[in-house]
Formats: C-alpha cells, sequence, structure tokens
C-alpha cells in the first residue's frame, strides 16, 4: 500500500482542487448580468453568426470572461473546468486552427507566422541568435494530411540582433515571409529593416531576400520612427499586401520625451511583387489609434480605418492603388451614444460585410453593433449590448468587447 501513497495523494489533492474550483465558481458568479443583444434595425440574420468575446467585471473582485451570439451569454463560469482551459485563447481564428489541425498546429500560437489557402497551411518561424540563424519551414496539405518541413540558413544574419516574422504569403510552390530586422552594433539609431525573404517549397530553398525598408528608431534629429502592424494579432494577415503604419514623433522644446506627433503614413508591399509603396494619411486619420481592415474585392484593394469622432462613427475609406482617400466610399453613422474615450472600435470584414462594435456612454447600453455593406456604405444591421438593467446601479463595472469571430 505504501508504494501507492504518491499516486493516491495526487488524486486527492486534484479532485480537491477541481471541486474547490467548481465550488467558488458557483459562489462567486450566481448574480452576474445576463447580457443580450438587441435589434434596433435592419435584419437580425446579420448577427446569427456573430460572437462576441468580451469581460464583465464589478469593482476589483468579482468578473468573467463571457461570449454573446444572439442565443445570448455565455460566460466561462458555466464552463466545465476543461472546457474553461479549452477558451483561454481570446483568438478565434487561432483557436480554430489548432482544433482543426491539432497534430500541424502543436506548438504554433501567433498568427502573424501562419497563412492558409483552401488547400494549404504554412508556418515560418526564425530560430539561434546572431549569426546563427535560421527560417523553419512547415507546410500542411489539408486534402491528405501531409506534413512538409525544412530548414535554411538566414543569410548576411551576423549583422542582425534578432529577427521577427511580421507576415507570411503562399502561391503555389512560393512562400513569402515579411520580417523586421535589427541591426546589430546600432544603438544609437536603433536601425531596423523590413525585408522579403522568398522560399521554394518543392526544392526546399531560400530563392530571394529584398530589404523593403530601412529606419531608425532612435533620437536622430530629435525624431522618434515608429512602426507596427495594425491590429491586436488576433486575425490571420491579408493574402495580398503587408501593410504597416509608420507614426513619427518629436521631442519636446526640452529635447525630452517624444510627446510631439509629426505624422502618419502607411506601408503597404504587393506580397505578389514585392512593390513598396508609403503615403501620408489624411489629416483626419492623423494622430489617432487606428485599427485598419483590407479589403480585396471586384479588383480593388481598400484600406478601411473605422474611428470614433464627436458625431459618431466614421469609416474612412483609403484607396491603395490612389494612395488617397476615396470619398465616395468613406461614410459616418452620426449617432451620439459612441463613447469617445473608449479606444478604437473592434472591428472585422468577412463576405463583403464589415462589423463593427463601439462603447456607448450610455448607462445600460453598453455597445453599439453595426453591420455595413462595404461597397455601398449601407447599413445592414444595427443594435446594442443591453442587461444590466439597474443591477449593478450603485457598483462600479467594467464591460469589454475585445474581439469577434463570424462562424
Amino acid at each position: 500500500m505504501k508504494k501507492y501513497w504518491k499516486l493516491i495523494s495526487i488524486a486527492v489533492i486534484t479532485v480537491g482542487t477541481i471541486g474547490f474550483f467548481y465550488i467558488q465558481s458557483a459562489l462567486a458568479g450566481s448574480n452576474y448580468p445576463e447580457f443580450e443583444i438587441e435589434t434596433l434595425g435592419g435584419n437580425d440574420e446579420e448577427v446569427q453568426d456573430l460572437v462576441l468575446y468580451g469581460n464583465y467585471m464589478e469593482g476589483n473582485i468579482k468578473g468573467n470572461d463571457f461570449q454573446i451570439t444572439a442565443e445570448g451569454i455565455q460566460y466561462n463560469r458555466d464552463l466545465s473546468y476543461f472546457d474553461r482551459l479549452d477558451r483561454r485563447d481570446r483568438f478565434p481564428e487561432l483557436k480554430r486552427l489548432q482544433q482543426d489541425y491539432k497534430s500541424f498546429m502543436r506548438g504554433k500560437n501567433s498568427l502573424s507566422q501562419l497563412a492558409e489557402s483552401e488547400t494549404h497551411i504554412v508556418y515560418a518561424d526564425v530560430t539561434g541568435n546572431s549569426g546563427e540563424m535560421s527560417f523553419r519551414i512547415e507546410v500542411l496539405d489539408k486534402e491528405d494530411n501531409e506534413q512538409t518541413a525544412f530548414t535554411v540558413e538566414v543569410p548576411d544574419d551576423e549583422k542582425d540582433s534578432f529577427i521577427y516574422v511580421e507576415q507570411v504569403y503562399m502561391d503555389g510552390e512560393k512562400v513569402k515571409v515579411v520580417t523586421r530586422n535589427h541591426v546589430n552594433g546600432s544603438m544609437d539609431g536603433f536601425t531596423t529593416e523590413i525585408h522579403v525573404y522568398e522560399f521554394n517549397i518543392g526544392d526546399q530553398i531560400l530563392t530571394g531576400n529584398e530589404m523593403i525598408l530601412s529606419y531608425s528608431e532612435g533620437s536622430t534629429d530629435q525624431t522618434m520612427t515608429h512602426v507596427y502592424k495594425p491590429g491586436d494579432g488576433s486575425k490571420l494577415q491579408s493574402d495580398t499586401h503587408a501593410i504597416f503604419v509608420m507614426e513619427e514623433w518629436e521631442t519636446d522644446e526640452e529635447g525630452g520625451y517624444y510627446s510631439q506627433f509629426a505624422e502618419s503614413k502607411v506601408i503597404s508591399i504587393d506580397m505578389e511583387t514585392n512593390e513598396f509603396t508609403e503615403f501620408v494619411l489624411p489629416d483626419t486619420l492623423q494622430g489617432v489609434e487606428n485599427t485598419v481592415l483590407l479589403e480585396n474585392s471586384q479588383g480593388d484593394s481598400m484600406l478601411y480605418f473605422p474611428k470614433n469622432n464627436e458625431h459618431g462613427l466614421e469609416i474612412v475609406v483609403i484607396d491603395l492603388e490612389n494612395e488617397k482617400m476615396d470619398e465616395k466610399r468613406s461614410f459616418t453613422f452620426e449617432r451620439d451614444n459612441i463613447n469617445m474615450n473608449s479606444g478604437p472600435p473592434v472591428t472585422a470584414i468577412q463576405d463583403g460585410k464589415m462589423y463593427i462594435i463601439t462603447q456607448t456612454n450610455e448607462e445600460y447600453a453598453l455597445s453599439n453593433i453595426f453591420v455595413v455593406d462595404v461597397q455601398s456604405g449601407e447599413l445592414l444591421y444595427e443594435g446594442q449590448i443591453t442587461g444590466l438593467n439597474g443591477n449593478v446601479k450603485s457598483m462600479e463595472y467594467f464591460f469589454h468587447i475585445f474581439d469577434m469571430a463570424i462562424r
């Protein structure tokens, strides 16, 4: 019997921990609000496949993540212990890949390193230290579940301190990897380069390395340059362009902290040709936190910038080919209940429709929901998330939608 005491102890502790977990969940979550989607106008079928991911808190103690659909709300506390662990990832698209392709996706947790087509999934990573870096490319054929993997040394990597994979593109046997390379020995200027590396999957070789852009993130001429990929990393990237936003900040009069915003630009790389364009954003988009969505339809590539303004919700559309604002496609929904201090809207584009979630400044209507036809600008659906109904009138609460998915 003594030889089994360790196994028995582990089993008792495990069962006790899970049991305590369920008891605490029941006690803590007995009176959470039942939020729901309330239709204000349009066709409610537009949100039948919409899943909203959010968090609700009262004070500093009570809180829980949730999902809201047209059928209602489900808090994580209502799930089993193991289902909660399964839902811990806030990125629905990554979770879908991990569920559908478990073997291939094992250990892969960044959508920026993945690209998906109807027949394949490709993954790219950079491993090793300066002077010893290698690309690792993995490809899954979804039809026969066959996996291919190979490594290639990074050329001239002794000049780079580290390399980040920003985007992956696949077209037949060709794979392109967009990277951000931080250059060694550049502490004064913090030099960074954006590269596009090209690989042939069949031959398992590197066929191209093109530096697209070099910039300094340091204190050159008292200006700091900040380049970033828009979005929160919760969606697979576009299969036609790599989009970056470049912001320039200047020091104050005493040469101190970079507090003076100077200019904001879009950097666009055509993934098929590697052609690089750079253009200044219009005044209405300067100095604001932008959520950028790329839509390709009818041969046009458009950037959509949803933003809150003093009149309501504004959608600014940029034509990538002409590098300017498309005023005919840009539009504003005048609403007086949008919270200007809540950050950029949560957005998604799918099948020619844009889904937009904004926080409201109303006490019990917490978020607006808009579904818009991106070609015509027609408002297909409008609704709100409601449900507090005075339950927590005397308490401070925090309600936040941080992501969405269309099933």
